[in-house]
């Protein structure tokens, strides 16, 4: 219903223009709606002219922001962020590259090589030599 009423009144309006014109050149003399029309259409070109003027130059400073300064203070911050990082975790977790747990010459730690002469009565490094031997090996460690 609101947009018939609109394009009702628009209508009439261009009707109501129309008709104002052609008295216009029939008679040589301005109306005042046509002469408001006139006056009004200089200051809208200068308030569109100002417009577009600070339009471009938000969009010339956006550009160098985004292009330019964006990526320089996001590196800076990110170099900065990774020089805090490397300290706290030199602080908090001290020097590991000369570390004892590092310098174990076996592959294994105890705990692993304790596990596994109690339950499969030998050590993990050992290879089977025929697979019976692992299901003999197990069969004497159950209890029945």
């Amino acid at each position: 219903m609101f947009l018939i009423s609109v394009f009702g009144v628009s209508g009439v309006v261009v009707a109501v223009l129309i008709f104002l014109k052609m008295r216009e050149l029939s008679t040589g003399r301005q109306s005042s709606v046509l002469g408001l029309i006139s006056r009004s259409d200089h200051s809208f070109r200068e308030k569109s002219h100002t417009f577009l003027l600070r339009y471009t130059d938000v969009k010339e400073r956006m550009k160098f922001f985004l292009e330019k300064k964006l990526p320089l203070h996001a590196k800076n911050t990110y170099n900065k962020l990774r020089i805090v990082v490397g300290e706290r975790i030199q602080k908090y977790a001290g020097n590991i590259r000369n570390s004892k747990f590092l310098k174990k010459n076996d592959g294994m730690s105890e705990f692993f090589k304790s596990m596994s002469e109690r339950e499969k009565g030998g050590k993990i490094d050992e290879p089977l030599e025929h697979p019976d031997d692992y299901i003999s090996r197990n069969s004497e460690n159950t209890v029945e």
